[in-house]
């Protein structure tokens, strides 16, 4: 007979995992937690007009990033923006970062320079600032803790769950592109070495420099339409699921309407796999995914298209209905079917994958 003590985090899973934390601890919060355990960001009430965001993420040499490959320049970017995404699908703004750095202490202070150059001018991008942090050393690996606060007006606060059934799923950018990226810079080089050298670079930084949407959160917040948000880093799909169970609904996805990247087509197609599956599937696009009730989705376009500051479009891919938190398909002939058929894993799991 099994026990707990032969269950294990692979057994668990990374969101069975954070259940577990869930249920522990939500249950002792006081009434300044907005949003504790099970986002990707804790909401805390300070008084006051806004609320204070507060989020951290774990970047590991050869799990979140090849570390013979990326410059450490890319890399403090990297780490700045995987963060503000968490942020920018609550509709706020990045403020104050802290960083715990773990690495060898053979690691050259080139390194280290050209690291925090990068971390600095992310911060620059999105009016946020290098408070402090922490370093230690670590015979091999080198970990990064980022540490990410900001805040959101207490008006403007979107959470995972606020959907209802009717909503419209939109998604901002194209999906497909880090994947790409990554299959170019891990894959077979052989087949990578005949990628269009435009398209290489393009597909790489959509890897190496990923792009938060901290600017085009804030202006969904502010349209006051969206009911639901969530970025994408785990998966389309996958994170979809998180926002169908949030809400106890069932997602329907229109398969036709998938904004692929034309990177992610072009190098998909030279690496010998479907584009189609990478874009739902890849992870790291750290584009949102939000929900908007149909009857406001003339009033969000207009909103949104009538903000200059942004380039990044939105589309919309779906609509929410009565259900119990699963994903379907729906195809060019009008089948619906389990999105568990097309993509059996969904997206990224720490302890499974």
């Amino acid at each position: 007979m099994e026990t707990k003590k032969d269950i294990t985090l692979a057994d668990k899973g990374e969101f069975g995992f954070i259940e577990m934390l869930r249920s522990r601890f939500g249950d002792r919060y006081g009434s300044d937690v907005v949003v504790g355990i099970g986002d990707d960001v804790a909401v805390i009430d300070l008084g006051g007009p806004e609320y204070l965001l507060a989020t951290c993420d774990a970047q590991i040499g050869n799990v979140h990033f090849p570390l013979e490959l990326i410059p450490p320049y890319d890399l403090g970017l990297r780490v700045v923006e995987v963060n503000a995404s968490d942020i920018a699908a609550m509709g706020g703004r990045p403020k104050w970062a802290l960083v715990g750095l773990n690495l060898p202490s053979r690691t050259p202070l080139k390194f280290l320079e050209d690291f925090y150059s990068g971390i600095g001018d992310a911060l620059i991008r999105m009016g946020a600032s290098l408070v402090g942090g922490n370093c230690s050393r670590t015979r091999e690996e080198i970990v990064i803790d980022l540490f990410l606060m900001g805040t959101v007006s207490k008006g403007q606060l979107i959470k995972r769950r606020g959907a209802s059934p009717g909503d419209i799923i939109f998604v901002t950018g194209t999906l497909g592109k880090a994947r790409a990226g990554l299959e170019l810079v891990i894959g077979d080089q052989a087949k990578a070495k005949r990628c269009d050298e435009i398209v290489f670079k393009r597909a790489q930084e959509s890897f190496f420099r990923p792009l938060s949407r901290v600017f085009e959160g804030s202006i969904l917040a502010g349209s006051g339409c969206v009911t639901a948000m969530i970025d994408i880093s785990d998966g389309f799909i996958q994170d979809l699921g998180h926002l169908a169970r949030e809400n106890r609904l069932d997602a329907i996805i229109e398969l036709f309407n998938i904004p692929i990247d034309p990177v992610c087509v072009e190098v998909a197609g030279l690496m010998g796999y479907d584009s189609l599956y990478w874009a739902l599937s890849g992870g790291e696009d750290y584009e949102l995914l939000f929900t908007v009730p149909e009857e406001l989705v003339d009033d969000l376009l207009r909103y949104y298209q009538g903000k200059q500051a942004s380039s990044v479009g939105i589309t919309s891919v779906g609509r929410f209905v009565e259900g119990s938190g699963k994903v379907f398909i729906l195809d060019d002939k009008g089948r619906i079917f389990p999105a568990s058929d097309f993509i059996p894993r969904g997206g990224w799991d720490h302890f499974r994958n």
